[in-house]
């Protein structure tokens, strides 16, 4: 979502919404490293949530999504348009 500025309804507010199948990252696998790696490089104050043993991480395998750019202003996008999207300008994913 974009971030909530003053004076802005946040219905008018540019959002995303995926809808896919989410799967459980298997703990102490390469894939859950990177996932923890990720998640704190954005939030390091949850670093000792990740500790904790019902923690988990999910991927979610897009099917679908839906780009809302404001009021009244939609588009709903394939799960490939989406991938491509995410492709920033170096081919990296977000």
């Amino acid at each position: 979502m974009q971030p909530e500025s003053e004076g802005v309804a946040a219905q008018a507010l540019a959002r995303v919404s995926i809808q896919g199948e989410a799967r459980e990252v298997e703990q102490g696998s390469d894939k859950a490293r990177a996932c923890r790696e990720a998640y704190l490089a954005r939030f390091p104050e949850a670093a000792p949530l990740t500790g904790f043993a019902d923690f988990s991480f999910f991927e979610i395998r897009p099917s679908r999504a839906r780009f809302v750019a404001g009021f009244a202003r939609a588009k709903s996008v394939t799960a490939e348009t989406l991938a491509k999207a995410l492709v920033d300008q170096r081919g990296q994913t977000h």
